[in-house]
């Protein structure tokens, strides 16, 4: 599966930062799957080696292809000089013992990691995963990895929970901060993200 996923540096879907509506699925004419996310700045957690993250949403668009490189036909062009777009592979799934749900959250997490690292932050996620897909209401989780091995932003995971609490006490735990003590650069960033609602 291929992915375009845009970080967005000012929100642009006509909502508030922090607003939460229902959400639908949506596809575009050329049958690509596309989510909206907004990115919420009222949850309080220890974000430990990563830094807060400062884009207002996210918009991804996800593809059945396998090889080459995915553009979404039906994605804004990138209009902020402070947005990303990273065309991905994806390079890992995990479940966890939850269904998914209207009102779940996403912790989407952006990270800066050099070609040299990424072995070693790979063997990190492993670890990370096996602890996080056994905690109460972990739904599901997607690592993307860029298609181009020297961009700024190399990884993109985004892990579906059931609600902020969730994650919050998952992350908070001594075991889980073991396990990433050491880290990436703050120049990696987590984001707190709710679904929105696109099309009629």
């Amino acid at each position: 599966m291929l992915a375009s996923i845009r970080f967005i540096s000012q929100c642009g879907f006509g909502l508030a930062t922090d607003a939460r509506v229902s959400h639908r699925s949506a596809r575009s004419r050329s049958g690509h799957r596309n989510m909206i996310l907004t990115c919420r700045s009222t949850v309080d957690f220890d974000s430990g080696n990563y830094g807060r993250g400062r884009y207002r949403g996210l918009e991804i668009a996800l593809s059945t292809g396998t090889s080459g490189r995915y553009e979404a036909e039906d994605m804004a062009a990138a209009g902020d000089p402070g947005d990303i777009l990273v065309h991905a592979h994806l390079i890992c799934k995990l479940r966890g013992g939850m269904s998914p749900g209207v009102d779940d959250c996403f912790l989407v997490t952006a990270c800066r990691v050099a070609s040299r690292d990424a072995d070693r932050f790979m063997e990190q996620f492993g670890r990370a995963a096996a602890y996080m897909r056994n905690q109460a209401g972990f739904v599901r989780a997607r690592l993307f990895e860029n298609v181009d091995d020297e961009a700024d932003l190399r990884f993109v995971n985004v892990a579906q929970w059931r609600c902020t609490d969730d994650f919050v006490a998952a992350f908070n735990a001594p075991e889980f901060k073991s396990i990433v003590a050491g880290g990436f650069e703050y120049s990696s960033e987590i984001l707190v993200a709710h679904r929105i609602m696109i099309g009629n």
